[in-house]
């Protein structure tokens, strides 16, 4: 399994969705070739972050052995359409990552403050379950409908970058709320 990102520019948008493709052109005939699951993030500042433009570009590349990573904490760079990305990824979405973050859309937008204003900057973190604003009920609801926790092919890992002073500590706390939430949905 390779698990990726998009990559490209958000701002050479067409020209980076062109350059992908070529790129699976050549790609997808080895990943099937050779058995690889090749699964693709729609990261902040990559050329597609939208969660449903990305499914669209990963059905587009036809290929059963591509699919879709949907990382929590980027869910406000998706678009914050958590359950309709998921509805619509479908069997497409075959590993999530779990990690909570600040909605930066809150509070008018000022959530966070750049310098110099209107940068383009991607601000988002990789907080424990509970630190942030990702409803985290929805998220685990949302894989359950798919049946994502009784599939062969999918996958669920923490990814808390944010507290390495306390890393046992919160790789304890995720491997404990995520275990809740998947009993409470399963």
């Amino acid at each position: 399994m390779i698990n990726t990102e998009f990559s490209g520019r958000p701002e050479k948008a067409e020209e980076s969705e062109r350059a992908f493709f070529r790129s699976m052109e050549e790609l997808v005939p080895i990943f099937e070739r050779e058995g690889i699951d090749v699964r693709i993030d729609p990261h902040p500042d990559d050329f597609v972050e939208d969660g449903l433009e990305a499914i669209r570009i990963i059905r587009g590349v036809n290929s059963s052995n591509v699919g879709m990573v949907y990382v929590a904490c980027h869910s406000f760079h998706m678009g914050g359409n958590m359950a309709e990305i998921m509805a619509a990824a479908g069997e497409k979405l075959r590993l999530v990552h779990v990690a909570d973050t600040m909605d930066h859309h809150r509070s008018h937008g000022l959530r966070y403050i750049t310098n110099p204003p209107g940068n383009p900057v991607r601000v988002h973190q990789h907080l424990k379950i509970g630190d942030g604003d990702v409803n985290w009920d929805e998220f685990f609801g949302g894989l359950a409908k798919l049946g994502f926790y009784d599939r062969d092919d999918t996958v669920m890992v923490s990814s808390v970058f944010a507290e390495d002073e306390a890393a046992h500590d919160v790789s304890r706390y995720q491997l404990a709320t995520m275990t809740e939430y998947v009993n409470k949905y399963r």
